[in-house]
């Protein structure tokens, strides 16, 4: 008898645990547009048992279609339905301050330790009065490659200033043969801009206000289209084909083509990987003028907890689990395009290619900025790029322009009211 009942006993808690197992397994729906995250979903799927992270099969085609989606997961839970809310969403770092305001994101504040370990500056492009709203992905800012063994070769010093890039492009378009002197992109071609704004106390808005006519902004990109007009910046024939792709760009640079591009600081595996390897350094975006601070431009995808998500608890343990050091080292060693959020990791010797561009890299990024961090940020910079290239690619003149941009970006914050 005590056999049997002890058998009995023995079944019911090996079935009660089994069931309590299957209660606690929660499934998480991560959307993703961007770069590849399905590494960090697979290792934390087989690092425990009780949440299993899924990638979503459709992604995210646009800014427009996410925020879309964040409102449909809005209506389901007032409708009382969740069950095609996404839980977490890898969003490009523009989209934040939008989905922010509108409250879509849930607030992780001191729920990622890591969040205090963070590369300066890739934190503050998910705050919102000092609360976190979103993880970054990659440790993602523009950087300045030049041809060092060029400049080793003529003697010529680092550039700290537009005008010393200027006068260094010209001599080695002159001796070297170069089309142009310095690359840039044709999409996204703001961001390139961006820099050079700041550092001479320029931008789109400024407490809020727009102010992208101010006085600044046209010494800038004046001086900036007199750069395209003598051939420093890339011209139209040579544009035309950077409209093809964005990576052709960096092409241009390891083929020598340019002494100088502005691009993302992820190149570096790519330059090394080329005919330029041992040949190209890393500097600073120049600042406008001496004296002036220069600035790196963010450009990192983030992770998002969505606020109507059912499995809040799950998504911040998938959080945790890409934050750790382990993690992102792996990350970091398979990867060529990864580069690790998390400070602490840059002092593994394991990290020959960024251990080899480290300090220049920090002195590059040290000061990272968001582009504009405006819930209206996509729309604004999408007049803004083709202000830039109206400037730098059609040759028109830069205030008629920038007053027209003013007008166009203060009645896209009237439509938002």
């Amino acid at each position: 008898m005590k056999l049997y009942v002890t058998a009995i006993i023995f079944f019911l808690t090996v079935f009660l645990s089994s069931q309590s197992t299957s209660i606690a397994q929660e499934d998480l729906v991560l959307a993703i547009t961007g770069e590849d995250v399905s590494d960090v979903v697979d290792q934390f799927n087989h690092s425990q048992s009780v949440y299993r992270v899924t990638i979503r099969n459709e992604k995210y085609r646009n800014w427009r279609y996410a925020i879309n989606q964040f409102r449909f997961s809005q209506k389901s839970v007032a409708k009382g339905s969740s069950d095609q809310v996404i839980d977490i969403s890898f969003i490009d770092n523009n989209w934040l301050p939008g989905m922010i305001q509108e409250g879509w994101l849930e607030d992780i504040t001191g729920k990622i330790p890591q969040a205090q370990n963070l590369i300066s500056g890739l934190a503050e492009a998910a705050t919102k009065d000092g609360k976190l709203y979103g993880f970054p992905f990659s440790n993602k800012g523009q950087v300045l490659f030049y041809r060092k063994d060029l400049h080793q070769k003529h003697g010529l010093k680092i550039p700290q200033t537009l005008h010393e890039l200027e006068d260094n492009a010209r001599y080695l378009m002159k001796h070297e043969g170069f089309d142009h002197g310095l690359t840039i992109h044709f999409s996204a071609i703001h961001l390139d801009v961006l820099p050079f704004l700041w550092s001479n106390g320029g931008g789109i808005m400024k407490n809020g206000v727009v102010n992208i006519n101010n006085r600044e902004n046209i010494e800038t990109l004046t001086y900036l289209q007199s750069l395209a007009q003598n051939g420093i910046l890339p011209g139209p024939e040579t544009f035309e084909m950077l409209k093809e792709s964005y990576g052709n760009a960096k092409k241009l640079f390891m083929e020598g083509k340019s002494p100088y591009i502005i691009t993302w600081n992820n190149r570096i595996t790519d330059f090394e990987n080329s005919p330029i390897k041992g040949k190209f350094g890393i500097l600073p975006i120049p600042s406008f003028s001496s004296g002036q601070q220069s600035f790196s431009v963010i450009g990192s995808w983030y992770f998002g907890i969505n606020t109507f998500s059912k499995h809040k608890e799950g998504a911040i343990q998938f959080l945790n689990f890409f934050s750790k050091n382990a993690t992102q080292l792996g990350l970091a060693l398979d990867s060529t395009s990864f580069i690790p959020t998390i400070k602490s990791i840059y002092t593994d010797s394991r990290l020959t290619t960024y251990n080899t561009y480290l300090s220049d890299l920090e002195v590059a990024m040290s000061y990272m900025k968001h582009r504009l961090k405006h819930p209206q940020e996509p729309e604004i910079n999408h007049v803004f790029e083709n202000n830039i290239k109206e400037i730098l690619i059609e040759n028109k003149p830069v205030k008629p322009l920038l007053e027209i941009a003013q007008k166009r970006i203060i009645s896209i914050l009237k439509q938002a009211k």
